[in-house]
């Protein structure tokens, strides 16, 4: 067997298991029946379904299901529900292509690819600003904390300061009150010797009249 032919092989099998997840797919999110073999990627105005994808998948749908090469059908099979899935195009029940019948069953309900990736960036937006928020009330308290601390370190350096003129006051009290008890002392002395002075001029009084 040739490589060419091995690779047409390879293909082919690509090819069918992507036409198989499609349908898959289709069935498993809007209860649409379609035969593997009638899937497509580039849809018709007959077609009751179209693909929702993401902008960096859109290469994938710029060619039929047939024309891809085995990395682009890997691809595209790796992405069907993820960044790739079908949505119900109109509310039609039953439709025929050719001899092949699409059988449309009711819709299961879910909710189509680009509502939720609506759905998803608003939640996003909605956790951004209430992160923002955090941040800014996270910020708020750091800076309150860093005022605090400041004040703290003021009041302590006041304290000490305190500290020291009350230690610096006490040791003038004393001076002032040695001060005192020595001017109080010599005070007393200089009493007694004023005393003494006066009781000999009484005493001498009488000598110096005579």
């Amino acid at each position: 067997m040739t490589s060419q032919r091995l690779s047409n092989l390879n293909r082919s099998e690509w090819n069918k298991k992507c036409r198989e997840r499609l349908s898959e797919h289709l069935n498993d999110r809007l209860g649409i029946t379609i035969d593997p073999s009638q899937v497509r990627l580039k849809t018709s105005p007959d077609d009751v379904y179209v693909w929702e994808r993401l902008s960096e998948k859109e290469h994938l749908f710029s060619k039929n299901i047939s024309d891809h090469l085995i990395g682009a059908l890997k691809e595209l099979y790796q992405e069907v529900g993820l960044s790739i899935e079908a949505v119900v195009k109109n509310k039609l029940r039953e439709h025929t292509t050719g001899s092949v019948p699409i059988t449309v069953h009711c819709p299961k309900g879910g909710v189509s690819f680009s509502s939720r990736i609506h759905e998803l960036q608003t939640r996003l937006e909605m956790q951004t600003s209430e992160l923002e928020q955090w941040q800014q009330r996270a910020q708020s308290e750091v800076e309150m904390r860093r005022q605090t601390e400041l004040k703290i370190n003021e009041l302590q350096i006041n304290i000490q300061e305190a500290q020291k003129d009350r230690e610096r006051l006490g040791v003038d009290v004393q001076e002032w009150r040695l001060l005192a008890e020595q001017c109080q002392a010599r005070t007393k002395k200089y009493s007694q010797a004023l005393q003494k002075v006066s009781a000999y001029l009484e005493d001498t009084r009488p000598e110096l009249d005579g």
